[in-house]
């Protein structure tokens, strides 16, 4: 990071400014150079830009293409720049999607940690540029980038997986293991406020983090502080924890609310892994940060949508959701097919939920398509009548996928309960012309697109909205 504290050229723009108005007599105090903001360097205004919303992903142990010092990001400034101002090839906005949110759908709360760049922002990356890279000086050192992960006292490394990943290839070969660790510290019950997925390998589509409150996923015969392979099906009573995709942060809830585990629990990793045509070693590892006593508000995860194999199907009649227009298919060559999924939180899910009367908070989103999305809209209907807009991402990427929390109270989150619905609009680019669709299809060995069904498959589709959820803890 020594790069961030050199000195600056011999002379800035804004010197060069000011040298400029003056005459014999000296600097005119009515100049408009004496009232001119400073220019635009790296280290007053694009460094820390950087560093606050790229650098958490740009980083060595994150992403090849590290962003942390002015030499590396110099290197790439057109790209970068074209890339905030929105590309027409993925990866078509970085940060995740472009800022106004759609006129027509904002959701109703700002997102905590807004990683996108504003049009004040871009602009000035822009006048960066155009003024030729400038440095500036180094009054004020940069910080550094966030650091990776959880530390601290309260944070516990569970065991790694260290699976040797199969040789499969073909566009069925996609598999899902499933991994339970033992949580060693967790000798009373817990609430865990935060986790983080370290060194997951790029062959991995997915991974779903849940709870095993019984601890029936560890094989009979496995010791209890030890990792076993398991079976999805074996966890009772469990719930959705976490769920990473691509190079996700940390996952930190709202203040003063946890996820509960008793004492004998486990954790559980279902671990959706892409075909690959050389064996891989994974050892994916699960760091977890405990609470600091009870919390006051529980948290858990939850989805609605359509994702599975058996639901293309699907329709709302006898269902608590489905399909509006079943069966769920979308034709090969089409640059814009259209599906929606209706669905209600039943009083099954409310009873599993533990909230059995009332509402909850919903405090976090986490939009979620395979390849061929291309957009997807999250509605919130109420009985009144009244539509809450829980997220709109008009250019949908599936690299950029994350769980986006709301930047507000708990009072001020949107609240649904048993008569509201979901709906979730959904649509697909099923071309060739779609970049990340034809680049996995490549891989596969395809050379053209096919009829995509719904289902886990990186070369199916789905149509989900996971969220996080919130009640008061009694």
């Amino acid at each position: 990071m020594s790069s961030f504290l050199r000195l600056a050229p011999a002379a800035s723009l804004l010197a060069l400014s000011v040298l400029a108005a003056c005459d014999d007599e000296g600097p005119d105090t009515d100049s408009p150079a004496d009232t001119a903001p400073p220019a635009v360097t790296w280290n007053n205004r694009v460094g820390p830009l950087v560093l606050e919303r790229c650098a958490a992903c740009h980083q060595d142990g994150r992403n090849p293409l590290v962003l942390t010092s002015y030499e590396q990001f110099v290197a790439v400034a057109e790209l970068a720049y074209e890339k905030m101002a929105g590309s027409e090839n993925a990866p078509y906005v970085m940060p995740p999607w472009p800022i106004p949110d759609s006129d027509s759908c904002t959701p109703p709360q700002p997102w905590r940690d807004d990683p996108r760049i504003s049009p004040a922002e871009l602009a000035d990356v822009r006048a960066w540029i155009d003024a030729g890279l400038p440095l500036g000086p180094a009054e004020d050192p940069l910080d550094t980038p966030p650091p990776l992960g959880l530390t601290g006292e309260r944070t516990e490394a569970l065991p790694s997986v260290n699976y040797t990943v199969p040789v499969r290839s073909g566009t069925s070969a996609d598999h899902t293991k499933c991994f339970s660790l033992p949580l060693g510290s967790l000798e009373e019950p817990g609430w865990i406020d935060a986790l983080y997925l370290q060194d997951p390998g790029h062959m991995i589509h997915h991974v779903i983090v849940a709870s095993d409150p019984n601890g029936s996923s560890a094989a009979p015969d496995s010791p209890p502080d030890a990792p076993a392979e398991c079976t999805p099906d074996a966890v009772t009573d469990g719930q959705m924890l976490f769920t990473w995709i691509s190079d996700n942060g940390p996952f930190v809830l709202p203040a003063d609310s946890g996820m509960y585990l008793p004492a004998g629990g486990r954790i559980v990793l279902a671990i959706h892994y892409h075909s690959t045509d050389v064996e891989q070693y994974d050892n994916t590892q699960l760091i977890v940060r405990w609470t600091d006593g009870k919390p006051r508000y529980r948290a858990w995860m939850d989805r609605f949508g359509g994702a599975d194999d058996g639901q293309a199907e699907w329709s709302p009649v006898g269902y608590r959701g489905g399909w509006a227009d079943p069966p769920f298919s979308i034709p090969a060559d089409t640059p814009d097919h259209y599906e929606q999924w209706n669905e209600k939180w039943g009083a099954q899910d409310r009873e599993s939920d533990g909230q059995d009367e009332g509402d909850f908070a919903i405090w976090s989103v986490f939009p979620h398509m395979h390849y061929a999305g291309s957009n997807i809209k999250m509605l919130l209907t109420h009985p009144n009548g009244k539509v809450d807009c829980l997220s709109h991402i008009e250019q949908f990427d599936f690299a950029w996928q994350a769980t986006y929390p709301y930047d507000a109270p708990v009072e001020a989150l949107p609240r649904i309960g048993p008569d509201d619905q979901i709906e979730l609009q959904c649509h697909y680019n099923n071309t060739m012309d779609n970049d990340r669709l034809r680049e996995a299809l490549l891989e596969e060995g395809e050379t053209g697109t096919f009829d995509m069904t719904v289902g886990e498959g990186a070369l199916k589709e789905m149509c989900v909205m996971h969220f996080g959820a919130l009640a008061i803890e009694e």
